[in-house]
């Protein structure tokens, strides 16, 4: 299979190595702002908030109720932009 980074940090965050999942969401978020700027209006603004949602998202291994809560809130805010997202694009 082929093996990109973006592939190779999924592989890490999923296995529960926090630097790799903070890394991946900071990566992510800076992928998304870079389509910020080539969209406009409602669908610039829903993705800005999808961007702040990965760059904010900063998982602490010392505490795994925090690190639990943190990944709620990522997946809700997700699904909040993403719903956004849809509604504009549909």
């Amino acid at each position: 299979m082929f093996r990109t980074p973006f592939r190779r940090g999924l592989a890490a965050a999923a296995a529960g190595d926090a630097a790799s999942m903070n890394k991946l969401n900071a990566d992510i978020g800076a992928k998304v702002k870079d389509l910020v700027g080539k969209a406009e209006g409602d669908l610039a603004t829903a993705l800005n908030g999808m961007a702040d949602t990965f760059t904010g998202a900063q998982i602490d291994p010392s505490g795994k109720d925090a690190a639990l809560a943190e990944l709620q809130e990522v997946r809700t805010n997700m699904k909040t932009a993403l719903d956004k997202v849809n509604a504009i694009c549909t």
